[in-house]
């Protein structure tokens, strides 16, 4: 499942992404502040150093961001394994979950 439940419209170039234009799955998901960026900078797909740059960029608004910790315990909860949520990659939630199994 995608942060997203509905499918995304695809924005003219130059656009922002608003809430008006999508609507989120969970209340919380409408402070956050990755509805203003367009949701595939949070899922870097570039050969490596640009997707690190596009990792590092992505934390960049995570840091901003109001809901970080609702975003991460959702991807938690929900075992999202692709892209940038709460501010964390798919390397370090995977940490999250070894260590939660330890304790």
């Amino acid at each position: 499942m995608d942060i997203y439940d509905v499918a995304r419209p695809v924005p003219t170039p130059g656009t922002q992404w608003t809430v008006d234009s999508l609507i989120p799955a969970e209340p919380w998901m409408r402070d956050g502040a990755c509805l203003t960026t367009d949701p595939d900078a949070f899922f870097p797909e570039a050969p490596a150093s640009r997707a690190r740059r596009q990792e590092q960029a992505a934390k960049r608004v995570c840091g901003s961001c109001t809901v970080t910790r609702d975003c991460l315990l959702y991807a938690l909860e929900n075992r999202e394994e692709h892209g940038i949520w709460g501010g964390t990659n798919e390397k370090e939630r995977r940490a999250i979950h070894r260590l939660r199994a330890q304790s």
